[in-house]
């Protein structure tokens, strides 16, 4: 009977540790799936972050891009309107005011104006070339007093010229070969 009661105690505190063990056992499964589910959302956590940050770079760039290409449309409109206004002077200087019916006064202003031109290329460029031979030759034998405000004023006085002389020729030369007709 002894065996009988031992048997049945050993069997129990059997029984009892094993519910234990099963328990502990389900415990440790169940953290050990929690810790991994944790790393899990950790990692997609991670990549959720990172596509965010990559969606503001991208945002950025197109951002940068769109003022880029709103400079370039600006900067073509500009050069679009500049070479509008130089074709319309070309069209304006076409026009004439006499013919066969008008007074010969009208022929004189369409003659005065077919030879502006030629007579501004002409003195600019002689008026060009005269003060860089007296500049070359005078400049200097002429320096005293203050020679660095003389010098100066000549080289201003001479980009003024250039500047004034390359408009007015450029201008006269700039489209008249897209105008012929052949």
């Amino acid at each position: 009977m002894f065996d009988f009661l031992l048997s049945g105690a050993t069997g129990g505190i059997l029984g009892v540790v094993g519910a234990l063990f099963k328990q502990g056992l389900e415990a440790y499964q169940e953290r050990k799936k929690a810790e991994a589910s944790l790393l899990l959302l950790q990692e997609q956590n991670k990549h959720e972050l990172l596509m965010a940050d990559k969606q503001a770079a991208l945002i950025e760039l197109e951002a940068k891009n769109a003022v880029t290409l709103a400079e370039l449309n600006a900067q073509k409109e500009t050069d679009v309107a500049s070479y509008a206004a130089l074709n319309a002077s070309y069209e304006s200087d076409k026009a004439t005011y006499s013919d066969a019916k008008t007074s010969p006064w009208m022929i004189a202003v369409d003659a005065v104006r077919g030879f502006i031109r030629p007579f501004l290329t002409l003195i600019f460029s002689l008026t060009l070339i005269v003060l860089t031979v007296v500049l070359i030759v005078n400049v200097p034998d002429a320096l005293s007093g203050n020679p660095e405000y003389l010098k100066e004023t000549l080289y201003r006085l001479l980009d003024a010229v250039i500047f004034i002389g390359t408009s007015a020729i450029l201008w006269w030369f700039a489209m008249r070969p897209l105008n012929k007709k052949d």
